[in-house]
């Protein structure tokens, strides 16, 4: 008996100290900025998305057209290339799974 508790205690310990390694790496690796754990599951967004970031790109002095805002069927649906082959100037501010709230 004794025998089977010291080695589910090694087994927990050895699990825990492997998952806080991996979990530390993937953390501390950064591609973009961004930590690696953020690349790598689809649960954690990190520090808003890609929706804080393209509103963070937004140059709120720059004169616009059109702005687009909205989920992935304003973010894939309208190409600002277009727009500007028609001589208009506008920014694409919808990303993928964008809430009401955020636009």
């Amino acid at each position: 008996m004794k025998a089977l508790l010291k080695n589910i205690l090694l087994f927990g310990l050895i699990a825990l100290t492997s998952y806080i390694t991996l979990f530390s790496v993937l953390y501390f690796i950064r591609i973009g900025n961004v930590p690696l754990v953020y690349r790598t599951t689809q649960g954690n967004v990190f520090k808003g998305g890609l929706t804080y970031k393209k509103f963070q790109d937004f140059d709120k002095n720059e004169k616009y057209d059109i702005i687009i805002l909205g989920s992935s069927h304003a973010y894939r649906g309208y190409d600002p290339v277009i727009f500007e082959s028609y001589g208009y100037k506008i920014y694409n501010l919808g990303t993928s799974a964008q809430t009401l709230l955020s636009s």
